[in-house]
């Protein structure tokens, strides 16, 4: 059986029309802030999942990304950073920001390049696989 929203809110609703329009900045109940934004996206990732696993089994355009050890490694690290810090409460972390940030920042030059030969060389560039990057 699915819990209620009462469960979740109590006695609060999970829309306030006051709040939101006749307000000077739209506000939002918490019930909302607590449930719908959180539920909803989760319950999207778990309702598709099965049928993605299954379409990504069993089907394949031909081009593969290269997985080495070092990515695999710094998936499962970043991963394991980011459940450590939610168990201990850490709201956010410089660690992991200053990874991104460098990542992004690392990927600059190679997406000048994939912009630069898109140009260059229209009828020659694989464009599904570019805009992957």
């Amino acid at each position: 059986m699915l819990p209620s929203f009462r469960e979740f809110c109590g006695n609060t609703s999970i829309y306030d029309a006051k709040l939101l329009l006749n307000n000077t900045w739209p506000e939002f109940t918490p019930c909302f802030l607590n449930t719908l934004l959180v539920w909803v996206p989760n319950g999207w990732v778990w309702i598709i999942l099965p049928v993605y696993v299954y379409y990504l089994c069993n089907h394949s355009n031909g081009v593969t990304i290269p997985v080495n050890k070092l990515n695999v490694a710094k998936t499962i690290l970043t991963a394991v950073l980011i459940q450590l810090e939610r168990a201990r409460g850490v709201i956010t972390s410089g660690v992991l920001w200053i990874f991104w940030g460098a990542s992004v920042l690392a990927d600059i030059v190679p997406l000048y390049t994939k912009i630069y030969l898109k140009v260059s060389y229209p009828l020659t560039f694989d464009t599904s696989r570019q805009v992957t990057f």
